[in-house]
């Protein structure tokens, strides 16, 4: 299943809300337990990151979208699905 770009995108920003919780928990409830689980959230965010936010058509990883946003800054492509 491929997902879209506004998809990832919102993957990573609910994996980091569900990170900023699960810190907090560890922080008061002074759990190693928890803290494992916010450092595989770390993991997953990254690895989520590298290799599904690319461009749809050169396929290479966008970084940060910056100067126009809604297009590549490898190939130029349109990023229609990013709004």
């Amino acid at each position: 299943m491929k997902m879209s770009l506004k998809q990832v995108k919102y993957l990573v920003y609910a994996l980091a809300a569900l990170l900023f919780f699960v810190t907090l928990a560890a922080y008061w409830f002074h759990s190693v337990g928890l803290s494992v689980l916010a450092a595989g959230l770390c993991t997953a965010i990254v690895a989520i990151g590298r290799t599904m936010w690319r461009c749809p058509h050169c396929g290479k990883p966008l970084g940060r979208i910056e100067g126009a946003p809604g297009f590549c800054q490898n190939c130029g492509g349109e990023l229609e699905d990013l709004e």
